[in-house]
Parts: structure tokens; sequence; C-alpha cells
């Protein structure tokens, strides 16, 4: 494939590519991505742009733990994609620097750190292999993903350098206001001037274990919540999704009727009626009513079948496993579209409760 956004490439790995690479699997790095061969047939290969963000935050542990938050964030958005395509253990059992070419890959050498990677692969009940449609596909979930967390904006260097300026003010005061409380809070014969002296060159360090440091890591973990737009509900959906796929089968199955739920209700009362309906117009908006029709009765079979297995009338091995997969299937088809989707994308996004609220009076009715 070509390029994707944030210079994100997905390529087909030959023969000499996957020799090369098993020669280099010592090295233990960032980047990239391969399926596991075990599940798929075809090798497909994950090449990232290292972000080069220390020329634009503080060469510090701070400035670094940022570079190396981007980074992942950049690389368990993609993974996050491929499992909402398709049900597929993607792993990263080897990373490295290196040239991404169209087939093949030059190594350039180790990176400055390493980087644990799973020796198991995470489990997976109903593997998938990926398939030409699903790849014509990728581009525009990726899409959707880098606009809901931001990512191009992050990978900016003047944003960067202006987001850490703002940010190293905001943890200087908030480290000299707790350290000025500490020292009312000690009685001291210490000059006021001394002390202030004193409260200065101890904000002048930079490492974690700091006053500086303490406060910027404090500071950095509120905004990262925003940054990436984590909170927001198209953010807790794909989180709980992307987290609980590889569950054992009864908390994935209910990791994924919790991301209906997560996107498709905003009260208690007449779920199951209200989630039918409103999956149904969502993924089927651009079809018939025979077919949006079926999308409602199967999207209600599985949330009935939820409802039997949490109310205790069946145990997950007496739940039907084509309704479990169905599951499945509708809940990535749903994130499928509201990333792919900019107003659908916008609504799950920014949309207040009142907002969303309408838009689902209007999906109902209509």
């Amino acid at each position: 494939m070509g390029h994707l956004a944030l210079d994100v490439r997905l390529i087909r790995a030959d023969e000499a590519c996957l020799e090369q690479l098993e020669k280099h699997r010592d090295l233990t790095t960032i980047f990239p991505f391969v399926f596991d061969p075990q599940v798929s047939v075809v090798h497909w290969l994950l090449g990232l742009r290292v972000p080069q963000a220390v020329d634009h935050v503080p060469s510090t542990d701070v400035g670094f733990s940022f570079a190396k938050k981007v980074e992942d964030a950049i690389a368990t958005s993609f993974v996050a994609c491929l499992k909402i395509l398709r049900s597929t253990p993607a792993v990263c059992p080897l990373s490295y620097f290196g040239e991404v070419g169209d087939s093949t890959v030059k190594i350039l050498g180790c990176p400055p750190w390493d980087i644990a990677t799973p020796d198991i692969p995470p489990r997976c009940d109903w593997p998938e292999e990926f398939t030409g449609e699903d790849l014509l596909r990728l581009p525009d979930v990726w899409s959707g993903m880098v606009n809901l967390r931001k990512l191009d904006k992050w990978m900016n260097a003047p944003f960067q350098e202006l987001f850490f300026q703002r940010l190293s003010q905001a943890a200087k005061e908030k480290a000299k206001k707790e350290m000025r409380s500490r020292f009312r809070r000690t009685p001291s014969e210490i000059p006021e001037d001394t002390t202030e002296a004193i409260i200065e060159h101890f904000c002048q360090e930079t490492g974690w274990n700091s006053p500086y440091g303490e406060a910027l890591s404090s500071l950095f973990e509120e905004e990262e919540q925003r940054a990436f737009n984590i909170g927001t509900r198209i953010g807790r959906a794909v989180g709980i999704f992307e987290g609980g796929v590889h569950l054992p089968q009864l908390h994935a199955f209910l990791s994924v009727c919790l991301v209906l739920e997560t996107l498709l209700t905003t009260d208690s009362q007449e779920v199951t009626h209200k989630l039918a309906t409103r999956l149904a117009k969502i993924v089927g908006d651009e079809m018939g009513p025979a077919e949006k029709a079926d999308l409602f009765k199967r999207a209600k079979k599985v949330y009935r079948e939820r409802s039997h297995v949490v109310h205790g009338e069946k145990s997950i091995e007496q739940a039907d496993e084509s309704v479990r997969k169905e599951a499945f299937n509708l809940t990535r088809r749903l994130l499928q579209k509201i990333l792919c989707n900019k107003r659908y994308l916008g609504l799950f996004t920014v949309a207040t409760k009142a907002e969303l609220d309408e838009f689902f009076v209007g999906l109902d009715l209509g």
C-alpha cells in the first residue's frame, strides 16, 4: 500500500523482507507490527515514521517521555484500527529503526532504548484474515482515528514547542506554590528572600523526582486525557473495544455490548429497542428498508442474549456462539461507520448529551 496519514505505510512483506527481519530478530526496538503468521498467511509490515520530538521539547526525562507517549499513541491507535477491521491478534514481535520501501526494509540500527514485546500473542477466539476490501477501508478508518486522537497535531513541531512552553511555565508556578506551602507549614527562621532563592533553585531541577518534574508529570497526565480525546464518548468506546476484544469469552462479549451501550444510549429506558433502532439507522444509513430491518433484528438478538447472560438465565457457554460473533461484527461495523463519517465522528466526540439526545430522537422517529 501507499502512504497513509502520519507517514504510515502498510506493506506486504515479501520473502526477502521476511528473511531480513529474521536476521535482526535480536534487535528490540520501536517499530513495526507484524501479523501473527499462525493467523494470517499474508505477512503485513507496519512502517511508522519516528517522531523527532527531541528537537522541539525539553531534553529531559519529561520531554523524552512525551516523545514516547506520542509514538505509543500512534502505534496503539493503528493496532486499534486493525482490530476494528478484523478479529486478529496483531502483535509486535520485533521492531527497529529502518527505511521502509514498497516491499523491503533496510535496517539502520538499534534505537536508544528497549521495549518489551509479548512472547505469546493475545487470545483471539475467531481469528480472521485480512482481505483486499479491509485494506481498501483501512485508510478511511485510520484517518478517522487520527482525527479523533488529534495525532497529526502532536506530530507538528510548532505545536509541540508551544505546548511544552505553556506546560513548563504552569509546572514551575505549581512547583513554587507547593514549595511555599511546605515552608509555611514548617516553622523556620530563614529569611523570606532566602526562602525564595531556595525555592527558585529547587524548581530549576528538571528530573522526575524534582518539584518541577512532579508538577509537570501531574499536569501532563491531565493534559493527556484531553490531548488524545480518550474521555470522549467515541474515545471510551474505542478503548473498551480494543481492551476487551482479546479477553476471555464472557468478558469479551460483555465488552462489545458495553461499546454499543456507550455509543447508542444515554439512559436506561427501553435500551434494547433504542440500541437496535439506532444501530440499524447508523450502520445502514445508505441501505434500503429491508437491510435496515435485518440489522435491527440482529442487534436486538445480540442484546437479548446479553440480557440472558447478565441476569443469569444462561451461562456464557450456553450463549449462542453465532450471536456472540454477531456482537463483534455489528460493533466493528458501527465503529467503522463513526470513524469514517465526519458528521458521526463529530457528534460522538464533541456533542453534549442534549445534542446527542436530539440526534437520537431524529433516528428513533425517522
